[in-house]
């Protein structure tokens, strides 16, 4: 088996302690609570000190495609920041990149957004009406070029893309443009979904809902039916400036239960 290493700033990490110690989520200890998706996706890689351990529910989501079965992990960056563009502003923090190879020897990265019931933030809307009262926000162009490269169009002649959730749309782009950044042949956006009593039903439906219709917006995926532990790809997205279009793009939800783990 081959070893995988987990690092930032030149940090090894090898504990869920070293995670939060190197890169803690952007709210500190608010955000690291049992239960909750930053701690939980740390404790589904270190459920003990030392060598990191594939979550089995992420590996049965790889193989359930053969496209990327027989996957090998090279190495895991929490925090990874991704910039979308050149625009001044906030890069794409991305839960945890994954790199690796597929059983067909094709270089891939994997971006892994870790979700209790939490929203996948804003809609596209409500962040363009919020960046458009802020003087010389650059918002709405990033938003026009991510959602001309990852859809081909706009939300001002396509309303339903001003639906989407915000984050889901940086998450999509951001795995794309690191793909790109380390000469991948492959592009994965995983959402990792945590389940306990601390969650709300509710919330859940919601993020269920705002994930399928998401993925039925990207390109040839209209009809698609996707299924928690399946992939949906490949998926050839029109591109642009900052992200590429030849890349294949696979994504896909994994759960894990927490209260089948007591």
């Amino acid at each position: 088996m081959n070893a995988i290493r987990f690092h930032k700033n030149q940090s090894v990490i090898l504990s869920v302690e070293d995670w939060l110690a190197v890169a803690p989520p952007k709210k500190g200890l608010k955000h690291w609570v049992d239960g909750r998706s930053a701690k939980e996706l740390a404790k589904a890689w270190f459920p003990q000190r030392g060598q990191p351990q594939v979550p089995e529910e992420l590996r049965q989501l790889l193989d359930s495609c053969p496209q990327t079965e027989g996957f090998v992990f090279l190495e895991g960056l929490p925090e990874h920041q991704v910039r979308l563009d050149n625009f001044r502003g906030e890069t794409r923090n991305t839960d945890l990149v994954l790199l690796g190879y597929t059983g067909k020897q094709q270089k891939a990265v994997v971006s892994v957004e870790a979700k209790a019931d939490e929203p996948f933030d804003v809609t596209i809307t409500q962040r363009l009406q919020a960046s458009r009262a802020r003087q010389g926000s650059n918002v709405p162009q990033r938003i026009a070029l991510l959602c001309q490269a990852i859809f081909g169009g706009s939300p001002d002649t396509t309303p339903s893309l001003g639906e989407l959730r915000y984050q889901l749309l940086t998450g999509v782009a951001g795995a794309l443009i690191e793909a790109r950044n380390r000469e991948a042949a492959l592009a994965l956006f995983v959402v990792h979904e945590f389940r306990s009593s601390k969650v709300g039903p509710e919330n859940l439906l919601v993020n269920s809902n705002d994930w399928l219709n998401f993925v039925r917006l990207l390109p040839t995926c209209a009809d698609a039916m996707p299924e928690d532990g399946k992939l949906v790809g490949p998926i050839h997205v029109p591109g642009g400036i900052y992200v590429p279009s030849s890349i294949p793009l696979y994504v896909g939800k994994v759960v894990r239960d927490l209260a089948t783990r007591l």
